[in-house]
């Protein structure tokens, strides 16, 4: 169950939830923050937080389609791939943050 105050947070952004379906990515550069547990949406708000306001306007904030790749560079990626690794770096240190400080007292 998604908690109310992860949802109320990623709205302060004004951003909104739906459940993550199969074929679609979690960010789709449309306001929609799309996932299926509170680790993810507060993961997802950190990548938001992080990428600046032209790569909000790209899917999955131009980080290709999985930051895991090493074969070849997705088209959707607009940046080097160890950029992108840093990133996802960041956005899990983050999201842990807004995890630990919304929801310390459900661990």
């Amino acid at each position: 169950m998604i908690n109310a105050k992860v949802l109320a947070l990623i709205e302060s952004y004004g951003l909104k939830f739906e459940p993550l379906k199969i074929g679609r990515y979690c960010w789709e550069a449309d306001g929609i923050v799309r996932s299926d547990t509170n680790s993810n949406i507060l993961h997802e708000l950190a990548h938001y937080q992080i990428a600046d306001k032209e790569r909000r306007l790209l899917v999955n904030y131009g980080l290709g389609k999985c930051p895991d790749e090493t074969s070849v560079l997705p088209k959707s990626m607009a940046m080097t791939y160890d950029r992108a690794q840093y990133e996802e770096e960041l956005a899990s240190a983050l999201g842990i943050m807004w995890e630990k400080h919304l929801l310390a007292a459900e661990f």
